[in-house]
């Protein structure tokens, strides 16, 4: 049996959880997926904030909480699962280092003792008897599925070529959170649990949870990889999520085919599972606004509006050079994949949608065998199947001066202006501001068509903000929004 953590325990487990400083950056969700009550949080919360309590008084106060509340199943196993579920995996290491002994089942137990089940790559190890290896994964695969299941979904977001995205709320708590359901159309299906397309997988998937830590970059919760069901008689999170959210009903004829049609494939290819922060609108919808072009229209009236836009090209090069110094390519930057924090369009701005994200080494390239991104924003080198991270300063370069010119989104008229000033090379299709002098030049630098160049690094790209009021010249963006 799992030893129950006592009140003796608390010190040294709460020696070990405050070494994570990312738990107090983020102790409202750790009290949530711990299921403190809310007045019990929000004291706790005060009283640190206000200087009452020390961060280890802080968590003394939490565990003995999760203790008191959950009795005889207030186990070390318990809450290094929770851990682990929730992306705090030094700590979970690291309990299960110094407790370890104390979480190993006895050695006459070891044939029928199963670990409970945490996510794909994160899971601790799993002791099986040798005849049950093949029903166990099934077994384990079952158990997955049922908690994904077994959210409560609240509303469809949208949908891409290969996902659909949805809102939903985790059992029990008020979290709310948006969880995309994608077909990895990349791989044939290898029903195997240890394929090396999946391996592959879970790896780029567990960097991500690491680079999503980033205020301009969409926060990843967990994920995991479910396979084909081979039981005709078993949903899949494509179908649940789906009837739950009545996607058939919807009048969009082309959305309801894609959603029969990607369902269909479920029973065919493997399904990622994407648990996402919840953000407000979309870029894309800024843009479209009518208050937006009539600001941009009549700068005059609008001074504020300048230092809008750019608030807003500072967080998505912020969050560009986080996703490359993690040697990854996002490889469809667009509007409508970047998102405000919150409804609204409050600031600040975050990179999303990493269904299309792959890591690569160093200045290497990727290859692939079919083009990757959106058309408009797509670099010239993508057609060719090889190319790396300056595929993504490309499509910068065009979110920038939709950002500063707020160019209109017509397909065909936008396809147009970028031919115009990528492959033409008619730069004045760019106007400028004459309060970042180097705006033009930066946006035809990261078009350039030809690789050599264009612009070398997202650590070349600064923008420069003369502010007339003291007739001075900042160094960068963000020396003008100190």
């Amino acid at each position: 049996m799992d030893p129950v953590i006592s009140f003796g325990d608390v010190r040294p487990v709460v020696k070990i959880l405050e070494k994570d400083p990312i738990i107090f950056e983020d102790i409202v969700r750790v009290m949530g997926f711990l299921e403190i009550p809310f007045p019990d949080q929000n004291s706790l919360r005060n009283r640190f904030t206000m200087g009452m309590d020390t961060g280890y008084t802080l968590l003394s106060h939490i565990l003995k909480k999760w203790i008191s509340r959950n009795g005889n199943n207030a186990t070390f196993l318990k809450l290094t699962e929770i851990l682990e579920e929730n992306m705090f995996l030094a700590c979970a290491d690291e309990l299960k280092h110094e407790f370890g002994s104390r979480m190993a089942p006895p050695p006459d137990q070891l044939d029928n003792f199963i670990l409970p089940v945490a996510l794909p790559s994160q899971r601790p190890p799993i002791y099986l008897s040798s005849n049950s290896g093949a029903q166990s994964k099934k077994t384990e695969h079952l158990e997955r599925l049922r908690k994904w299941k077994s959210y409560q979904v609240l509303s469809f977001l949208g949908a891409g070529s290969f996902g659909f995205v949805f809102k939903i709320r985790k059992t029990g708590t008020s979290e709310e959170t948006a969880v995309k359901i994608v077909l990895d159309e990349f791989h044939h299906v290898d029903t195997a649990m240890g394929s090396d397309d999946i391996e592959a997988t879970n790896t780029e998937l567990k960097v991500m949870t690491e680079l999503t830590r980033h205020e301009n970059v969409v926060r990843l919760v967990s994920y995991d990889v479910l396979l084909p069901l081979d039981d005709a008689s078993i949903s899949g999170v494509f179908q649940t999520y789906g009837d739950a959210v009545n996607i058939t009903n919807l009048k969009d004829a082309k959305l309801v085919g894609l959603y029969n049609s990607c369902n269909n494939l479920s029973n065919t290819k493997n399904t990622f599972v994407l648990e996402m922060e919840l953000c407000g609108p979309t870029l894309r919808e800024w843009l479209s606004l009518e208050e937006t072009w009539k600001k941009y229209k009549d700068p005059s009236s609008n001074p504020a509006f300048l230092e809008e836009q750019m608030n807003i090209a500072q967080g998505i090069i912020a969050g560009l050079k986080h996703i490359h110094q993690k040697d990854m390519i996002h490889r469809d930057l667009k509007p409508e994949n970047i998102y405000f924090a919150r409804d609204g369009f409050v600031l600040p701005v975050k990179i999303g949608d990493f269904g299309l994200t792959r890591q690569m080494s160093g200045n290497a390239s990727v290859t692939q065998t079919k083009p990757r991104g959106t058309e408009i924003y797509r670099a010239p080198e993508v057609y060719s199947g090889k190319y790396g991270q300056k595929a993504d300063l490309f499509s910068l370069g065009i979110v920038l001066w939709e950002i500063f010119e707020i160019v209109p989104m017509n397909f065909d008229a936008l396809r147009y202006r970028v031919e115009q000033l990528s492959i033409d090379q008619d730069f004045s299709v760019v106007k400028g501001n004459d309060k970042i002098p180097n705006l033009k030049d930066t946006i035809i630098g990261l078009t350039n068509r030809k690789l050599e160049e264009r612009t070398q690094s997202i650590h070349d790209v600064k923008l420069y903000f003369i502010d007339q009021s003291y007739g001075s010249e900042s160094d960068s963006v963000t020396s003008l929004l100190r």
